[in-house]
C-alpha cells in the first residue's frame, strides 16, 4: 500500500478508518460524532440517521476500536456529544458512547461540560434550553501527552493570592471542567442556522490541541465534516487527517483551508504574563516562610526572645538541582546574639514538616551574629536590601541598601522581628493580576 502524506482529507467510511493509506499512526483524535437519527447528512451507509440506537452504539464502538488501531500507544481522543431526547425520553447518549468506546480500548480519563449559549432560543413544552454538551476525554493507556500548563490563566485569582502564595501554583490558575465557549453563527436562528446541527469552536478545538500534541504531531478526525478541527490544526502547525462521507463537505474544506495560515505557536506558548507571575509568587513565597518559620518557632519556644531580625537571600540553583516539589532555594539567616539560640535543628525540622513543606522552598538556615551576618552576605550577595516590619511580606519592601551591623539589632517590642530580604516586591507585579 502506497503511504501517503498528511493533511489529507479522504471520502472514507470512519468504520474501516484503519484501512487509510497513512505514513504514521495518529497522535491526537478530535472528533463530534453524527447525531443519532435526527439529520440526514445525505450520504448512503451513514451512521446515526435511520439506525437504531443499538445499531448506532455498535458502529460507535467499531469507528472507534478501528481508530485505535491507527493511534500511537501515547495518543489522546475528545468526542463532542450531546444528550438526546428521543419520543419525549431523555436517553443519556454521552455516557452510553462512553461504554462504547471504552469496549474500543480507551480508557475514559475526564468528562468536561463545554456551554455553548448560543442556540436555538426556544423550547418545547417540559423542558429547559439545553445550552450545554459533553466533551469525553480518553487515552490509549497510561503514558500520553497532556500539556496543562499552555491553558493555565492569571486571570480571576481570588484576592488573597498576595498574602497565601503558597497556596496558589506558579504555573497559574488551572481551568475547571466547564468550558464557557460560544458557538458560531452560521446564518439566522431556525432552519438555515447550523448545516452541522452544533459546528464545533474554533477556540474549543484549539484547547484540545494545545492540551494533547505537539507541534508536526497528526490530528485525526473520522467525522471531519467541513473540517472545523482539521483547519484548525493545520492554524497551530500539526498535521491532519479527515474522513467523511460526504464530498460537498470535503469540497467546502479544501476552499476554506486555501486561506488559514499556520501561527508562530511557540511564540504563543511563551506566555510572558505567566512568566512575570510565577516570578511573583515565588517572591512571595521566600518572603512569607521567613515570617511563617519565625512563627511557628515561636509556639514551640515562646520563652525565646534570642531572633533580632532575619535575613533572606534567594540562592541561585538550576531547577535540575533543587530536591523533589522545591521550586526555589533560599538562604535564610537568623540574626542573634546568643549563639546558642534559636535552635538550629528545631528550625531545620520545622521547615520539613506542615504547613512550610508546603511552599516549595528548599531552605539553607543559618544562625549568625550581626556582624557574622554582614561578612556572611558580602560573600554571596552584592544586592540591594529591603526592609520589611510587622510581617507585612506581601507589599512592596523599604530600601535599606546595603546591609550594615546595626540595622540588624532588631526591636525587641516587635511580634515579628524584622525581615531583611535581598527581594523587592514592585506594585506593578501585584497589580498585574487584579
Amino acid at each position: 500500500m502506497c503511504l501517503l502524506t498528511m493533511n489529507q482529507y479522504f471520502i472514507h467510511d470512519a468504520r474501516t478508518i484503519n484501512n487509510l493509506p497513512l505514513k504514521s499512526k495518529v497522535d491526537l483524535i478530535v472528533t463530534s460524532p453524527p447525531y443519532f437519527d435526527m439529520k440526514d447528512y445525505g450520504s448512503d451507509n451513514q451512521i446515526g440517521f435511520g439506525q437504531t440506537y443499538q445499531q448506532y452504539l455498535n458502529d460507535i464502538e467499531v469507528v472507534f476500536t478501528k481508530c485505535s488501531l491507527v493511534a500511537k500507544e501515547t495518543a489522546s481522543l475528545w468526542v463532542v456529544v450531546d444528550i438526546l431526547k428521543k419520543d419525549g425520553e431523555i436517553k443519556l447518549l454521552p455516557f452510553d458512547m462512553a461504554q462504547s468506546i471504552q469496549k474500543g480500548g480507551w480508557k475514559l480519563r475526564d468528562i468536561i461540560i463545554w456551554q455553548k449559549d448560543k442556540t436555538i432560543p426556544y423550547t418545547h413544552n417540559g423542558e429547559m434550553r439545553n445550552i450545554f454538551e459533553y466533551v469525553l476525554y480518553f487515552t490509549k493507556s497510561s503514558d500520553y501527552k497532556y500539556y496543562r500548563e499552555r491553558i493555565t490563566s492569571i486571570n480571576d485569582l481570588k484576592e488573597w493570592w498576595q498574602r497565601y502564595p503558597e497556596r496558589y501554583s506558579t504555573n497559574g490558575k488551572s481551568p475547571t471542567n466547564i468550558w464557557d465557549f460560544p458557538i458560531p453563527l452560521q446564518g439566522s436562528w431556525g432552519k438555515r442556522y447550523i448545516k452541522h446541527f452544533c459546528p464545533l469552536p474554533e477556540k474549543l478545538i484549539e484547547r484540545i490541541i494545545h492540551l494533547s500534541s505537539d507541534v508536526d504531531d497528526i490530528v485525526l478526525d473520522p467525522f471531519a465534516g467541513t473540517g472545523a478541527v482539521l483547519s484548525a490544526a493545520y492554524r497551530l502547525r500539526r498535521q491532519y487527517v479527515g474522513s467523511d462521507l460526504n464530498n460537498s463537505f470535503r469540497r467546502m474544506f479544501l476552499n476554506y483551508v486555501k486561506n488559514v495560515k499556520p501561527i508562530e505557536v511557540n511564540k504563543l506558548y511563551e506566555n510572558q504574563e505567566l512568566k512575570k507571575y510565577s516570578k511573583i509568587i515565588e517572591k512571595l513565597r521566600m518572603l512569607k516562610f521567613a515570617k511563617k518559620l519565625y512563627l511557628e518557632y515561636k509556639k514551640k519556644c515562646p520563652e525565646d526572645n534570642s531572633v533580632l531580625s532575619m535575613v533572606t537571600i534567594p540562592a541561585h540553583v538550576k531547577g535540575g538541582d533543587l530536591p523533589k516539589n522545591k521550586i526555589v532555594s533560599c538562604h535564610y539567616i537568623f540574626v542573634s546574639n546568643k549563639k546558642t539560640l534559636p535552635k538550629m535543628e528545631l528550625l531545620k525540622e520545622l521547615t520539613e514538616r506542615k504547613p512550610l513543606s508546603k511552599f516549595g522552598i528548599h531552605p539553607e538556615i543559618q544562625v549568625l551574629s550581626p556582624e557574622d551576618t554582614v561578612n556572611f552576605i558580602r560573600k554571596i550577595d552584592k544586592s540591594q536590601h529591603w526592609r520589611y516590619d510587622n510581617g507585612i511580606v506581601y507589599r512592596s519592601g523599604t530600601l535599606v541598601g546595603k546591609l550594615k551591623k546595626d540595622m540588624l539589632s532588631g526591636d525587641q517590642n516587635k511580634k515579628i522581628p524584622p525581615i531583611f530580604a535581598a527581594i523587592n516586591i514592585e506594585k506593578d507585579e501585584l497589580d498585574l493580576v487584579i
